[in-house]
């Protein structure tokens, strides 16, 4: 065999590789931890721990980077969220889930930071419009051309008694038959794959994901493309599992402090392979300059409030 025949051959085999791979980084329940503190036994290690990792350390060019949510403080305000999310478009996060905490400055703040790309969620309901905030689901297409739908559900227990303040402003759907119609949409618009930002318990994704298995049993797999990972914020619990069919469930726990990173091996299946790794952050660690320098800014804030 000649040597370009063996060069092509192995170029191919590389492309065929790297095609059934994905590589997602993740984080989840900030809580609008701008700076690190020690925080009296509660370490927090800051947003400027992760900016500073990321930097160090650019994601493959390949890599999706994404939130389960809850990035916000749990109370309004405006100067502190404007500080995280414009770090989190600097960064170059492409998909961040509603969590309750993003419900703390009201449903006109949340509705126009979904339309301009800030957040996703599609099973929260615009009354005014009729319609889920996020209609469609978010295809991220990777150099080597796979595509990966992002969905994001919310649990209906954990964010009814928040959504109550509103007077009907926002309601919410039922995930279950939600999750369904965006996997048909996913797989008409070509993704092989599907990684679900869920925010809510871990009981409640569990009881999900376990009814959709039996489901998926039941019916034709061609219409439809599968769950393959699942990124859970809302319990704050380090979670590293498997879901019935071998899907990962993945939390990387408390106050922002870790960031997680996952390998998921397609090759058409629908069971697909993973590998996951933790990045933890220590609030004495090294921090990104910017972001130090808007932490900075924010105190003198709140000091001028005082």
């Amino acid at each position: 065999m000649r040597i370009s025949a063996v060069l092509s051959l192995v170029i191919a085999g590389l492309l065929t590789s790297c095609a059934d791979r994905v590589e997602v980084y993740y984080s989840s329940n900030l809580n609008g931890n701008l700076l690190g503190c020690d925080c009296r036994g509660y370490p927090e290690a800051g947003l400027d721990k992760r900016a500073w990792y990321l930097d160090q350390n650019p994601l493959p060019e390949d890599a999706l980077l994404l939130d389960a949510g809850n990035i916000l403080d749990t109370g309004r305000d405006p100067v502190l969220t404007g500080f995280i999310l414009k770090t989190y478009e600097e960064l170059g996060y492409q998909a961040v889930a509603v969590g309750t905490n993003e419900l703390a400055d009201g449903p006109g703040a949340l509705m126009k930071r979904v339309k301009d790309g800030s957040f996703i969620s599609h099973n929260i309901v615009s009354e005014s419009e009729g319609t889920p905030l996020t209609a469609m689901p978010l295809i991220l297409e990777t150099k080597t051309g796979v595509k990966v739908a992002v969905i994001s559900l919310a649990d209906p227990d954990w964010f009814n008694p928040w959504l109550a303040r509103f007077n009907g402003a926002l309601s919410i759907i039922d995930p279950a038959a939600v999750l369904e119609k965006q996997q048909k949409m996913a797989a008409e618009d070509g993704a092989a794959a599907i990684v679900l930002l869920a925010n809510g318990s871990e009981g409640w994704i569990r009881g999900l994901m376990a009814n959709q298995e039996v489901n998926n049993l039941q019916k034709s797999h061609s219409a439809m493309t599968p769950v393959t990972a699942v990124i859970l914020a809302g319990e704050e619990k380090l979670i590293e599992e498997n879901l019935p069919g071998g899907i990962p469930l993945l939390s990387p726990g408390e106050e922002g402090n870790r960031l997680g990173i996952l390998n998921l091996k397609l090759h058409g299946s629908r069971k697909p392979g993973w590998k996951n790794e933790f990045i933890e952050f220590h609030y004495l660690g090294l921090g990104d300059e910017t972001v130090a320098a808007r932490g900075a800014e924010y105190a003198e804030y709140l000091d001028s409030r005082r």
